[in-house]
């Protein structure tokens, strides 16, 4: 793979992943992902609850970079991790390749987080008629989100299906 040193974000990255570190936290919740959980609003959502949680999305990001930041999510420590990851990406990866580096993903996230339980969000469908293509991505979608299905089976982690809130096909 790609020296992460050589990432242009990289030094932010290790500037991020060391605050978090620093401050010491332990959350309920972890939400690791990339823009659509990044301009979530989940404290609005967990305010009267009293749950602690943390935002980790980062806008952009894929799979490879989500792996670099791992360390950021031991560092809080969260009792759920909720994953929302590849799309970034996708349409210029080969299934086999997104099925390894999810995998990878899942490993290292199981290794630095093994008391955390992980909820795998489904890649959500993108808008087709917004895309100039006779073939859109959403059969790509489709087949990985198989494939998170298929991991979070095979890893005791819960699969949260939100392609299918989104579309009716």
């Amino acid at each position: 793979g790609e020296n992460p040193k050589e990432t242009p974000d990289y030094w932010a990255v290790r500037g991020w992943a060391n605050t978090v570190k620093k401050l010491d936290l332990r959350v309920d919740i972890a939400f690791f992902g990339n823009s659509i959980t990044y301009f979530s609003n989940f404290d609005e959502c967990y305010k009267k609850d009293s749950i602690s949680i943390i935002n980790l999305g980062y806008p952009g990001d894929n799979i490879e970079g989500m792996i670099r930041r791992v360390d950021m999510l031991k560092s809080c420590n969260p009792q759920k991790v909720f994953l929302m990851a590849g799309i970034n990406g996708l349409e210029a990866q080969p299934i086999e390749k997104f099925k390894e580096l999810y995998t990878e993903l899942l490993d290292s996230i199981q290794k630095e987080v093994p008391d955390g339980h992980i909820y795998i969000q489904s890649i959500l469908p993108v808008n087709e008629a917004l895309l100039d293509q006779a073939k859109g991505p959403n059969s790509k979608i489709v087949e990985a989100n198989a494939i998170l299905r298929q991991l979070s089976e095979s890893r005791k982690c819960t699969y949260i299906n939100l392609f299918d809130l989104y579309c009716e096909d």
